[in-house]
């Protein structure tokens, strides 16, 4: 018996949560799938089509691994059931797999989808209640205890859906003693930063995302150039992204660092160089044909495109890792909000979730520091719209170049017992690593010319590449303020 003011009602539902729970599981089913059926109880989604997918992914995941679950292993199932037509056909699959733009909130579009069962179980509990209290011969006692019964297992089996299955302690003894043997037989796949040993500061290991701070012009971008050459020349295969650059100019920053050449020769149109200097920029350009670096720039690009592209260089490149340059530029582009600290939280949880942890590859994201606290050591706090950045990132790297300061502050560094001169050298300060202290600043040196962080010598010219014209190598050692003012680093 439905009472009349519920007789013409819609039963509790939110189709669009069903939607994005479904297309979060077909966008990626290694990550999603079992987090879905855990949680989902057979008669958790109302909509009849949606139903019937459900039936079938969980019946697909009794026999197949969650990572050869796809759109197309799918519409195979519901074809050979004869469903594929009863749910709208492909059309209506593929609307479902480009609904939502990122994984990241598959948890709220769960939490959504299991309060709605919850009110039609409570609705159908309270009304079979009704029913039985309009009986003339009703068990009142009876009637209360399996009201409370009925109540309280709904409530409880609400509770326990937002739970997350723990391993046994067995099964995670196992998986540590398989991360150490993989790191004794050379199969960590941690990547090093190729600088030079000293330089590693914090392991770029796959499902991490590291962030490199600094501020305005003083050489994030130039910092992840130097790391992603001496990475491709060992061999490992890079993506770089870039908002703030055009692909040539990019790749013009490129090739400047590897044959030693000022930007502004190339901007110039390479028309007052030498012979020796022609050369060295076309060893350069050959060799960066031939590197496994996979760049893709501009200033119009979104998270969803991004994500987008990573999936897209991991299947068909297998990157080892990816760059992106940098997050408050991909930020300024998301809709819907006005609060850049929400944007920047968006786009951090996107890059720590949907390309690292589902690509399996460590991501190194670039930020922006404060410039109000400029002078003075870069510390976490000055991190623009820091909460999500700090709270997401694996590894917090800050760039400090005193020479890139218009009246720099006096601040000591120290190496081997001495204070270093910082007259062209950089400090990497490790603010945040999950799994080590960080250790003392590694200094590096920069080459204002060339826009090139190398290993920190007394002879600074020793670290320009084997190109670079000797004639040449004594002004770029100490990349002067003079020379960063011509190539616009300030």
């Amino acid at each position: 018996m439905i009472p009349d003011f519920l007789s013409d009602r819609p039963l509790p539902q939110c189709p669009d949560m069903e939607r994005a729970v479904l297309s979060c599981v077909l966008q990626n089913a290694s990550e999603c799938l079992d987090a879905a059926l855990a949680r989902l109880p057979d008669g958790a989604f109302l909509h009849p089509s949606h139903r019937k997918i459900a039936t079938a992914l969980r019946a697909m995941r009794q026999t197949m691994a969650p990572g050869h679950i796809d759109l197309i292993t799918l519409i195979d199932a519901l074809e050979r059931e004869g469903q594929l037509q009863e749910i709208g056909d492909v059309d209506y699959l593929n609307q479902l797999f480009g609904m939502v733009p990122t994984t990241a909130n598959l948890e709220r579009y769960l939490d959504a989808v299991m309060d709605s069962h919850a009110q039609r179980s409570l609705l159908r509990a309270c009304l079979a209640i009704a029913a039985e209290c309009y009986e003339s011969d009703a068990d009142v006692g009876g009637i209360t205890t399996r009201a409370a019964s009925e109540i309280t297992a709904i409530a409880e089996h609400r509770a326990t859906s937002r739970q997350i299955a723990n391993p046994s302690p067995t099964e995670i003894i196992a998986e540590v003693d398989q991360w150490i043997d993989d790191a004794r037989n050379g199969r960590m796949q941690v990547v090093p930063w190729c600088l030079h040993p000293s330089l590693d500061c914090a392991a770029l290991a796959p499902g991490t995302m590291t962030i490199i701070g600094s501020r305005p012009r003083v050489g994030k971008t130039a910092l992840s150039i130097s790391v992603t050459n001496a990475q491709a020349d060992r061999g490992y295969k890079i993506g770089f992204i870039c908002l703030e650059m055009e692909n040539r100019e990019i790749m013009a920053r490129f090739i400047c660092q590897r044959s030693g050449l000022a930007f502004r020769d190339l901007r110039d149109g390479l028309v007052n160089n030498s012979k020796q200097e022609m050369q060295a920029y076309f060893k350069a350009r050959d060799a960066m044909e031939k590197l496994p670096i996979h760049m893709h720039c501009g200033r119009l690009l979104s998270i969803e495109q991004i994500v987008a592209t990573a999936k897209v260089w991991k299947k068909e490149h297998a990157i080892d890792v990816l760059y992106i340059d940098y997050v408050q530029k991909i930020a300024r582009r998301v809709n819907g909000r006005d609060d850049m600290r929400h944007k920047v939280a968006e786009v951090s949880s996107a890059v720590k979730h949907d390309i690292a942890q589902a690509l399996h590859i460590p991501v190194v994201l670039l930020a922006q520091l404060n410039r109000s606290s400029a002078g003075l050591v870069p510390a976490m706090e000055d991190l623009k719209e820091a909460g999500a950045l700090e709270e997401d990132a694996d590894n917090v790297i800050l760039i400090d170049r005193p020479d890139a300061e218009l009246n720099p502050k006096e601040r000591d560094y120290w190496a081997g017992g001495q204070k270093v001169d910082m007259q062209g050298k950089a400090a990497l300060i490790t603010a945040k690593t999950r799994n080590d202290d960080g250790g003392d600043p590694k200094i590096l040196g920069f080459h204002g010319h060339t826009m090139t962080f190398t290993r920190a010598t007394r002879d600074m010219s020793a670290n320009l590449p084997a190109s670079t014209p000797k004639s040449r190598r004594s002004d770029w050692a100490l990349g002067s303020r003079e020379s960063q003012r011509d190539d616009g680093i300030w």
